[in-house]
């Protein structure tokens, strides 16, 4: 057995002679992540053609810029064949510390989004029939039919009832002999439609979402109620799911629920959210002169339009937040036009134009839209 040892290229890839193995997957993720110490792999041929094996000589470490954590993954045993793989060993999550608020809320949603499509969740919503709410629907090979896709149409529609059908069992959960554990029962193999996903390879023209396939060796999943699957060795994905390997585990004390009830909470604020743009005729004016503007919204949510303000308050103010005037002016569709008269008494002062509504007073003066205004001398007409 002829051994190499790991070349690791700048795009993350595992060089052995003319083969590639894909460690860490090739997805989005390569680009945040950081693998220390690749030299402590060596990789070898394995005892089929075609296959090969791997040790570690200590712990990888990963750095997951994509999700906040510090992996040490105790490596114990490593197969890649052409058409499945094998990956067996601990992981230890180390939570990294986010530089900002922005960056501590983007890991939150990276790991929620994860978990979304992760088969963890997809057995946890099994256990409440809730898969399909989850947006994972699947299908069963149909019997007689097509096992082989390469016997398949790329037009699901045209397979559907014809060589796949839906997986509905009688029983398709049964609880365990332990409690909080419970039985999946996934006979044959089963395709796994994530509706709620987007692919950036479709298997079927007219289902634009990641598609997998799960066999399961005796046709039963050992899951407890949170999802977390008790004999892995039993289960052989392909498809989107086969690429979910090491950079994408999240720890097993891992929050879901409240991650995602958290994530949920912010969209929902967020569809709410109206933001005003509002431009004016001049670039500077004179005391006494007319001025004349047209403000936009940009709602959070477009169809709540018609749901939310129909005043538009316009201001102008002064440098120490001063009111010179004030003025109220209907919103209809999301725009609004209309004009105000400058006094006449205004000076060489620093002012500012500031529209807002009485909504967005629910989220803070940062919300408001804040403009200088230019006032000149009449005496530089």
């Amino acid at each position: 057995m002829s051994k190499s040892k790991l070349h690791a290229t700048k795009h993350g890839n595992v060089t052995l002679g003319n083969s590639k193995i894909f460690f860490l997957e090739m997805t989005r993720l390569l680009r945040s992540r950081s693998f220390k110490n690749p030299w402590a792999i060596d990789f070898a041929e394995g005892k089929e053609k075609g296959t090969f094996v791997a040790t570690a000589i200590q712990p990888i470490e990963i750095i997951n810029n994509h999700l906040g954590y510090k992996i040490s993954f105790d490596l114990k045993e490593f197969y890649d064949a052409p058409t499945n793989y094998r990956i067996i060993g601990a992981a230890r999550f180390e939570e990294m510390k986010p530089e900002s608020e922005t960056q501590k809320t983007t890991w939150d949603q990276n790991r929620a989004e994860v978990y979304r499509k992760s088969p963890m969740n997809m057995f946890r919503a099994m256990i409440t029939n809730k898969q399909e709410q989850e947006g994972f629907f699947l299908y069963g090979d149909k019997a007689g039919g097509s096992a082989s896709m390469n016997m398949r149409s790329d037009i699901f529609a045209n397979e559907l009832g014809k060589s796949v059908v839906p997986y509905k069992p009688a029983q398709l959960v049964t609880p365990a002999d332990k409690p909080g554990e419970y039985l999946i029962n996934l006979k044959g193999r089963i395709e796994i439609h994530y509706q709620k996903g987007y692919a950036q390879v479709n298997t079927y023209a007219d289902a634009p979402y990641p598609v997998s396939w799960l066999e399961v060796n005796k046709g039963i999943v050992r899951v407890r109620e949170n999802g977390m699957v008790l004999n892995p060795q039993d289960l052989v994905f392909s498809g989107d799911m086969d690429q979910k390997r090491i950079s994408t585990l999240l720890p097993l004390d891992y929050d879901a629920e409240k991650a995602i009830q958290l994530q949920n909470l912010v969209r929902t604020a967020a569809n709410f959210q109206e933001k005003i743009y509002l431009h004016t005729d001049k670039p500077y004016y004179y005391a006494g002169d007319p001025l004349f503007f047209k403000a936009y919204f940009n709602y959070g949510n477009p169809y709540l339009r018609d749901e939310l303000s129909k005043v538009l308050h316009v201001e102008l103010i002064t440098e120490n937040r001063d009111f010179v005037l004030q003025k109220k002016f209907p919103i209809r569709d999301g725009i609004v036009v209309g004009n105000i008269t400058l006094p006449d008494s205004l000076n060489q002062e620093k002012y500012f134009i500031r529209a807002y509504t009485n909504w967005n007073k629910n989220y803070g003066p940062k919300h408001y839209f804040t403009a200088s205004l230019g006032i000149l001398s009449p005496f530089q007409r």
